[in-house]
């Protein structure tokens, strides 16, 4: 009976976890979608929060469904197909879930652009530096501390390098540029 009631519990509490992040990812992607129509899209300050708690929701998530499928293959008084497959969905669900922090952490390293509210031009833009091998940044519009506009406005290549321009308050050097207007056309260009 008591193995009973802490089954029901699990249920419950994974069928919140879901039903939390559904709407999480439903108010995200719906506010997404009416910036896009704004042409305008998420700074980090939104973009980095929502995916760090979608992350921990999703683990969360996870290994509650893990811990579930644990108790339900060592309860004896279940078949023993329904314990067997338990097992191997356990099995799964944690390879899956150490594969995933893997990739994220992975991902998280590479493709993350530091962004900077910087003056250029006389305007204040949102400079985002990719810096791998070269040094490239991408200014957008700025519109407030949340959203910036969706289409670049100006592209820097800064050179060879490794590092961030803006981190220690200088400015990349500008081997080429190329200034776009609001519909993606270049206007100017060393390229």
């Amino acid at each position: 009976m008591i193995e009973k009631i802490k089954n029901l519990g699990s249920k419950k509490r994974i069928l919140l976890n879901i039903a939390v992040l559904a709407i999480l990812l439903l108010i995200y992607h719906l506010t997404t979608f009416i910036l896009d129509m704004n042409n305008l899209v998420f700074r980090h300050t939104v973009f980095i929060p929502f995916v760090v708690i979608t992350v921990i929701l999703a683990f969360l998530l996870t290994l509650q469904i893990i811990n579930f499928s644990f108790h339900l293959a060592a309860d004896k008084n279940i078949k023993w197909l329904l314990r067997i497959l338990s097992g191997i969905g356990t099995f799964i669900l944690s390879v899956f879930l150490i594969l995933s922090l893997l990739f994220g952490f992975f991902v998280s390293v590479f493709a993350y652009n530091p962004e900077h509210v910087v003056e250029k031009d006389g305007k204040t833009m949102v400079a985002y530096v990719n810096s791998f091998l070269q040094v490239y940044v991408e200014y957008y519009d700025y519109v407030n501390p949340l959203v910036r506009g969706k289409q670049v406005k100006i592209m820097v290549d800064g050179g060879n390098g490794g590092y961030d321009p803006y981190k220690d308050g200088g400015e990349p050097s500008v081997k080429r540029y190329i200034y776009y207007d609001d519909n993606g056309n270049i206007i100017a260009s060393t390229w």
